[in-house]
Formats: C-alpha cells, structure tokens, sequence
C-alpha cells in the first residue's frame, strides 16, 4: 500500500494535482536551434507553439528540442521535419488514448531603423545587408548628389537592401545611381513616396532602366519623371495615399494590377517634362497599352496625355473621378470605354484623340463639364457616343467634329454651361428631349438637321446658331437672357431662309442677324428685345419684326437696299437709330410712342451722300411722344417735319434738337410754331 501511494504521488506530468492515469497530452517545452547555433524557445499557450525570430531569419535546416507529457506521443515526429519556416499542426497523444492538437508558427520581429539613410556608394549598400533592417522610419536615398569622383564607388545594384519591407518617409532614386533595375527592393511592402525624379526635374537613368517592385503594396506618392525609364511594374500596389505621377516619353508598360484607389491624382504624361513642343520626338510613342484593371475610385484627378501610339485604355471597373478626367492627344486609340464610370466631379476632355471612332460611358450620370472632340475638321471619324445615362453637367458640354447621323441624350436635364454642338456634316437627328435647365446655346457648321427642341428649357443665357443652313425651326427656350445670334444663311439663293424661333418671347440681350445674301428678313414671335442692330448689308430690300412691342436699342445702318422695315406693334424703344438708309420708303412703326434716349434718323452717311436719300417727309413717326434727343441730318430731300410734330413739343431745350445737312432744317422754335414743311 505504501508503495502504491508513493507511484501516485510522483506519476504524471503534474504529480501534486494529478494522479498518475496516462490521460495528459501536453507538449511541456519546445525549441528550435538555427543551422548557425542559435537557440529560440517557443512560447506554449492554448494549443499555440509560437517561435519568435528576428525578420530575415532562416529556420531551414534548424534541429528541434522538446519535451512531452510521460508516455505521451507526437505525430508528426518534430525530428522528421528540416524547414521551420512554415507552419505545423501536431497531434499529441496521451497514454490511455486521448490527445491534443498544437499549431506551429513562426512570428518574425522586424529591425528598425529611425533614421534617414543616405546611399553615396556601392560599399554602403552592400554593407546594409549586415544590419537585417526590415524598417526605416525615414527615407532611403539611392545615388549621391553628384557623380562619384571613382568609378568604384558608383552604385550599380542594390541587390543587398532586400531585407527593407517599409520606408516610412520616401525611397529615392537619384540620376547617379547606374543600375539597370531596383530589383534587390523586390520585398517592399510600404513606402512614404517613391521618387525618380520630381514634377519638375527629370531624373536621368540608365536607359531601359525596369522599375518593378513586386512587393509594394501601398505609397503615399509614386513620383517617376524619367525618359529612360523603359518599364514600370507595381502588381501588388492597391492604395495610393496621394499622387501616381509618371511623365515619361519611353515608358513601354505600366503594371498597376492591383491598384483600387488613389486619393490623389493619377497622372500618366507623355510629354517630355518641361517641353513645350507635341513634335514627335518629345512625345511618347512607345505605350501602346495602359490598363488599370482594378482601379475604382480617384479621389483627385485622372489623366492621361501625349501618349501616341495608344491604342487601348482600359478602366473596365472605374467607377467615380471626384476631380477632372482627362484623356488626350491619344491619336492612335480608336474606341474608348469607361463602362462602370458614373460620375466626374470636374472637367471631363476626351479630345484631340483624332482617330476615334467611338466613346462609350453608358452609365456616366454626371460631370462637372463635358468636352468631346478631336483636334479640327479634319479629323471626323468619330461615328458613335454613348451617353444614355448622363443627366447632369455642372459646366459646358461640349461636343465637336463628328460624323453620326443621329445624336441622342435622353435623359439630360441640366446643363449649367454652355451647350456647344460644332461640325457634323451628317448628322440628321439632334435629341435633347429631357433638357430642362442650359446656361447657353451654341450650334455651329449641323447642316442637315431640319429642327430641334429646346422647349423644355424655359431660360438660357444666349443662344448662337451658325451655319445651321438646313434648319428650319428651333423650338426654343421662352427666355434668353444675353444675346441672341443667327448666322445661317444658305449659299443657295432659292434656299434660303431664316430658322423659326418657335416659342421665344424675350431676348434681353442683343438680337444680332447676319444674312448678307437675304433680300428679306422676318423674325416673328419675339415680342421684347434688349438690342436689335443690323448695320450692313447690300441686298436686304425688307426687314419685319411683326411681334416686338419693345426693344431696347433699335439700330439699323448701312443698309443700302432696305426699301422697307416693318415692326406694326412696337410701342417703345431705349433708343432709335437709323443711318445712312438711302433707299428706304416705308417704315411701319404705327404705335411707337417713345424713343427713350435718342431719336436718330440719317438718310446719308454724310453731307456728300445726303443727295442720296430718298426720304421727303417723316410722317411714319406721327404717333412718336417721347426723346431724349432728336437729331435729324443729310436727308437731301427731306421738307416736311410734320411727322415729328408730336415729338417737338414735348422737347424744352434746344440743344436737344440737332437738325441739319436736310433740304429743311427747321429749329425746334420753328416746329413749335408749325413750321413743319418747307415754304
């Protein structure tokens, strides 16, 4: 009995707590010794083996120590297995049958640097490899300032900074260093910035130079403005902090696989930094694929220019640019697709890429503004653009050089800007069924589009039609608050006419109509005008504003063919100018009561023209109350003042009757004395 007591007591892995049964199942110690004789104990907690190593230790090769519950086994055998580096699960099985199960793992502490470290030569780098930093918190500076006085200490690789995992500041590379690639970085996660060169200073590399950093998975800025720069791979990198800049005219390929975001600007230039010219020496002609596979949001603004030879461009998943998207100066690219893009916070150029033939943001609801155009009428091969969705541009859209028959925007309902549709020699159809809201109007060189519809907008800020020859009628806004251009005469005479503003009642601005071919003009519909001046023309035989009860400024000069000018229903105006109007015979103002400012009736140019002027009397005004100032000069056969008989006697001061070079030249005291006709 004693003896058995005495067994219990010792028995057992615990021998005060437990009674010796053959039911644990504990590993109780457990070692690693690397191959160059240094010893790592594991900590043991809840079925956890844990080797802490400093970062770039090898546990290949590295023989194991440990120790076991009494009669316990392990499976796998520890003493079986060579490599350490990577994780194990053992099994620990307990005399009487029952076990538990260990995970094996290694967690690796890094060595930190705090400081900046600067690389001047070849024998510093290689003598890093000594240190096993895997961080430096400041940054890490490859190349010295200026070229190394020996050859010998010029840096050529630096294949011994592998160990480096995070730069907290910035990784430099300087135009000293004479490398060909940075591939001895190739285990960089982090990075402050990198910088190979500077916005404004290019870094001088060898050429070819391959930067990849296959590692890298975020930065703050990636700063590359070098022309020797020939590859540039970041396949892991998801996040940029600021800005992806690159300006380079040799760059043959961007990796940016994994890239989802930049809060910045991304940036991809091809116009040699710091040149003003687009001749094709400074140019990059060497991209022809640029493909950000991932990329769904920028935060700043995107841009990519000046690459020629670009023949795709491809964002498949990107998705909002909340500043400016620009892609130009793309001459070989020939379709473009933005198919998930929704929205644009600022400017959106898709011009001077002059061998496009179609564009395609079908889901794009908005953009701050929107340009769309190659570089002149030279270049038209644009046949189709999708915009289905967009139904809000903060700025101008801006469309231009195309050659589709038919252009639809569905669903815009606001343009803030200035619409401007320019040079569209086929196009047949032009829908803007939904536009409610637009700053301006502009529509030049559309020449087979018959009619458009703009009544849905019920005020715009001007509106400008030129060389719109097929158009005959524009249902147009009710309101223009600016100025009003038609200049759209057709070169054939038995075609011409004047497209209809169906549904325009003010124009505040001024109403400018330049038609040097029309012997008639008719603008109807238009009832109040800010300013209407039409002042040369040598055919123009009659001119009729039949709606307009009142206009601002009314001029009309150098009309030499005007017979007649009709506008039955004006009742005032801020001023009445005619001029040098030698021919005119009938001039139908029947309800006009006021002239405002200034009544102005010249039938000459001069003195030496006035002979010309057919006007003997000026009865047309009879109903005329109301000027400021009368002034009446070279009608050479002008006797009779009836006309303005009214008007004089509202007159006080004689300074405000300017009358001469007239066959009659009554005083204002003469015509307040019914002297009205010559004796």
């Amino acid at each position: 009995m004693f003896f058995c007591a005495f067994v219990s007591l010792f028995a057992g892995c615990d021998k005060e707590e437990s009674p010796f049964e053959g039911s644990d199942a504990h590993i109780l110690s457990f070692s690693l010794t690397t191959t160059d004789g240094v010893k790592y104990s594991a900590s043991i907690d809840a079925g956890n083996i844990l080797v802490t190593v400093p970062s770039g230790t090898s546990l290949s090769g590295a023989s194991v120590e440990y120790d076991l519950c009494e009669n316990a086994s392990i499976n796998p055998d520890p003493a079986s297995i060579s490599d350490w580096n990577s994780e194990y699960l053992f099994r620990v099985e307990a005399y009487n049958g029952g076990y538990e199960s260990y995970r094996y793992s290694v967690k690796y502490t890094e060595n930190v640097e705090n400081e900046t470290i600067v690389f001047t030569t070849q024998a510093e780098i290689d003598a890093f490899a000594s240190s096993g930093t895997t961080i430096v918190n400041g940054s890490v500076i490859i190349g010295a300032e200026k070229e190394p006085a020996s050859q010998y200490d010029t840096i050529k690789n630096v294949e011994a900074l592998a160990s480096l995992k995070e730069i907290g500041a910035n990784l430099v590379i300087r135009g000293t260093y004479k490398g060909s690639n940075v591939d001895g970085l190739a285990n960089l996660e982090r990075a402050g910035g990198l910088y190979v060169g500077r916005e404004d200073e290019k870094c001088p590399l060898e050429k070819g130079f391959d930067l990849s950093l296959p590692n890298l998975v975020s930065a703050t800025d990636i700063i590359v403005v070098c022309d020797s720069v020939a590859r540039i791979s970041f396949p892991s990198l998801a996040t940029v902090n600021n800005k992806f800049y690159v300006n380079s005219k040799s760059v043959e390929e961007i990796e940016t696989g994994a890239l989802q975001e930049c809060l910045g600007d991304v940036t991809i230039e091809g116009k040699s930094q710091g040149s003003s010219s687009n001749s094709g020496t400074s140019v990059n002609q060497k991209l022809t694929e640029l493909s950000f596979p991932a990329l769904k949001t920028v935060y700043g603004n995107l841009s990519v220019n000046n690459i020629w030879s670009l023949s795709n461009a491809d964002f498949p998943l990107l998705s909002e640019v909340k500043g400016s998207l620009s892609l130009t100066y793309l001459y070989g690219l020939k379709e473009l697709e933005l198919p998930s893009l929704r929205m644009t916070g600022g400017d959106m150029k898709i011009t001077s890429n002059d061998a496009m033939v179609s564009f395609s943001a079908p889901l794009l609801k908005g953009a701050g503004s929107l340009s769309v155009a190659s570089s002149g009428s030279s270049y038209i091969n644009l046949t189709d653009i999708a915009l289905g969705s967009i139904e809000e541009v903060n700025g101008n859209f801006s469309i231009k050089y195309g050659s589709m028959e038919n252009l639809s925007f569905p669903k815009l309902r606001k343009i803030a800007g200035k619409l401007e549709l320019s040079t569209f020699y086929f196009l047949e159809t032009l829908s803007f069924g939904s536009l409610e809201e637009c700053g301006e109007l502009s529509i030049t060189s559309i020449a087979n589009v018959r009619e458009l519809d703009f009544s849905k907008v019920v005020q715009t800020g001007a509106i400008a039609l030129s060389g719109c020859t097929g158009l005959v009628r524009m249902n147009s806004p009710k309101i223009v608050t600016g100025n009003l251009s038609i200049t759209n005469a057709s070169a054939n005479a038995e075609d011409m006419f004047l497209t209809e503003m169906t549904g325009l009642d003010t124009v505040r601005g001024t109403l400018r109509i330049t038609a040097a071919n029309f012997t008639e003009i008719e603008i109807p519909h238009i009832k109040s005008i800010g300013a209407f001046s039409h002042t040369s023309g040598t055919k123009l035989v009659a001119l009729r504003l039949p709606d307009a009860d009142t206009i601002g400024t009314l001029t009309l000069s150098n009309l030499t063919a005007l017979t007649t000018f009709e506008a039955p229903v004006l009742r005032c105006t801020g001023s009445f100018s005619m001029s040098n109007l030698q021919k005119i015979e009938n001039i139908n103002v029947p309800l006009l009561e006021s002239a405002g400012t200034l009544f102005k009736f010249y039938g000459g140019s001069s003195s030496s023209t006035a002979s010309r002027s057919a006007v003997t009397k000026l009865d047309w005004f009879a109903s005329l109350k109301k000027a400021d100032r009368v002034e009446v000069r070279y009608c050479g056969n002008l006797t009779d003042f009836t006309g303005l008989s009214s008007l004089a006697d509202n007159l006080s001061d004689e300074s405000a009757w300017a009358v001469s070079g007239n066959r009659y030249n009554p005083t204002l005291a003469d015509m307040k004395n019914g002297k009205y006709t010559m004796q």
